[in-house]
């Protein structure tokens, strides 16, 4: 039988938010979208895009594509149908 799967955090270093302020992608709208669809948090998602500094920037994203808060029964966030 198999172990548990171990999902690693994303650590936060301030010199690496090298996307705060710019442009959004389509990569960055793929990785949002799959970040939060398998229960990543906002924080998640912005310190992955290189955004941790404007998380309030990668939230509001996220609710104008109608991506979060979406959840399941369980709390995780779930994607808006297309």
């Amino acid at each position: 039988m198999a172990g548990p799967v171990i999902v690693p955090k994303f650590q936060y270093d301030a010199v690496h938010d090298t996307n705060d302020g710019k442009e959004w992608s389509q990569m960055d709208f793929e990785d949002l979208r799959n970040i939060l669809g398998r229960g990543g948090s906002i924080e998640d998602v912005a310190i992955f895009l290189c955004r941790h500094g404007s998380q309030d920037a990668v939230r509001r994203k996220a609710d104008e594509l109608g991506w979060w808060p979406n959840t399941n029964a369980l709390g995780a966030p779930t994607l808006a149908a297309e």
